[in-house]
């Protein structure tokens, strides 16, 4: 990366040194770099192919204890000293916050591997394009009425750099992988239609080619879905939707900047059983490999493994450096930032449910009647300050006497999370399954309230 023959290091040096030399008690820059390649296909042709570079820097100064942050991907020399003075200008107007401590301090890296693959930075446009084309043929191989309507597949490479006025700079780069495909199946009044993603870390094409045929396989079965009677049965979820509602759910309420605000309905639950003994839930930042690891947060605080339930018990809240200042306790390595002109917030990095021993042939077998979850909607609208969850059914199966009897729709799952959590909890299965990095094994869920017909 070049900005005006300057290296990013040099771009760094120039900020900090002109937000200290106007006035800023301390300044922190946040350098991010994106080199991007995105390949769409609709219906079975190649609808988009594009490449993309972009490079931003977010500036955080302070003013004694008045912030100001600004950021800009006007990357010249005159951009960047514009871009001091104006997060200095918004400084010199903000309030003083009395909680402010002070920016981030000893910045450093977490052991990880796994995180950056060569191979996968390095592919091109054209083996993407042509690994879509290859799963839309598998897909369409497994039933000649199988109609694909969208496939993706988006390789991100990401370079950042932080570095603060007090001498600390931290480097780390990564590469993402995201793929996903959606298919159509008409058989005379009947319609299905499923899609189903992958999120990783490497690009490897049998990942896609297998996410292709199980989408078209699945998308059969789930033909003649239909709208069942309201009432309370079991449910088991499988590993992503479990993994999507621990996201909405339990993510923001284990975040101190929600604790602080009494946001969260874990407030003063420290040490307190709020899930079922069978649940262990860590968050872990190092785990190999996983979507989510990364050496540092975005701070430049090195990330930890630790546990966030522990059988059940409460052991932690998520800080930054802010929030940890104001409980007066140490950051857990998990800033976040929205983008570069955001606060950082604390969030989870890799969330880990620990699985169980069943498998999920033996939850269904173990289930007198119930519902086998396969994909939701709307869940995102559940409330993380009461627990409410809600979520509609769109694709799952009816159980009845330890087998699958039919394809559902349609349906409404609605409950109190934490009480699911912590009294209706029959198993967790062997198998995990990955949603954006949380990880999560299929569990099964009894008296839950079914809202159908």
């Amino acid at each position: 990366m070049v900005i005006d023959q300057f290296s990013p290091h040099q771009i760094i040096e120039r900020a900090l040194s002109r937000a200290i030399a106007k006035g800023a008690t301390e300044a922190e820059v946040y350098v991010i770099e994106s080199l991007s390649r995105n390949v769409i296909a609709l219906r079975d042709k190649l609808e988009n192919a594009s490449a993309g570079h972009v490079v931003g820097v977010g500036l955080r100064v302070a003013i004694g204890k008045r912030i100001g942050i600004h950021g800009t991907t006007a990357l010249s020399i005159e951009n960047i000293d514009e871009a001091v003075d104006t997060a200095l200008s918004i400084a010199r107007v903000a309030p003083e916050d009395k909680d402010w401590v002070s920016l981030a301090r000893g910045l450093g890296k977490s052991q990880v591997s796994g995180v950056y693959d060569k191979k996968t930075a390095e592919t091109t446009l054209e083996y993407i394009a042509n690994a879509i084309m290859n799963g839309i043929e598998v897909a369409k191989d497994v039933d000649k009425r199988i109609e694909p309507l969208a496939s993706s597949i988006s390789i991100s490479v990401n370079r950042i750099i932080i570095a603060n006025s007090y001498g600390e700079s931290v480097e780390r780069k990564s590469t993402k992988v995201l793929g996903s495909i959606e298919v159509k199946l008409r058989e005379a009044t009947k319609e299905s239609v499923f899609g189903d993603s992958i999120s990783t870390r490497s690009w490897r094409e049998p990942e896609f080619i297998e996410l292709s045929k199980n989408v078209a396989q699945k998308c059969l079965t789930f033909l003649g879905a239909k709208r069942i009677k309201t009432e309370r049965m079991d449910v088991i979820l499988r590993g992503k939707v479990f993994g999507a509602i621990l996201e909405t759910l339990l993510a923001p309420a284990i975040s101190a900047n929600n604790i602080q605000r009494n946001r969260s309905p874990l407030v003063g639950k420290l040490n307190e059983s709020i899930f079922s003994d069978d649940l262990t839930i860590l968050d872990d930042g190092t785990a190999e490999g996983s979507f989510a690891s990364t050496e540092f947060d975005d701070e430049g605080i090195p990330t930890t493994k630790k546990y966030v339930v522990e059988k059940g018990v409460l052991r932690i809240y998520l800080y930054d450096t802010y929030t940890a200042n104001k409980d007066r306790t140490k950051s857990t390595g998990n800033a976040y930032r929205r983008s570069i002109s955001s606060t950082p917030i604390p969030w989870i990095t890799n969330l880990i449910v620990i699985p169980g021993n069943q498998t999920l042939d033996d939850m269904i077998r173990d289930t007198k009647k119930g519902v086998l979850v396969y994909s939701t909607i709307g869940y995102w609208l559940s409330n993380p300050i009461s627990g409410q969850l809600s979520a509609t059914i769109t694709h799952g199966y009816l159980i009845e006497n330890g087998e699958i009897k039919q394809p559902v729709k349609g349906i409404v799952m609605s409950d109190d999370f934490y009480d699911l959590m912590k009294n209706r909890v029959i198993q967790l299965s062997k198998e995990v399954e990955n949603y954006l990095g949380v990880y999560a094994p299929h569990i099964h869920l009894y008296d839950v309230q079914i809202a159908g017909e």
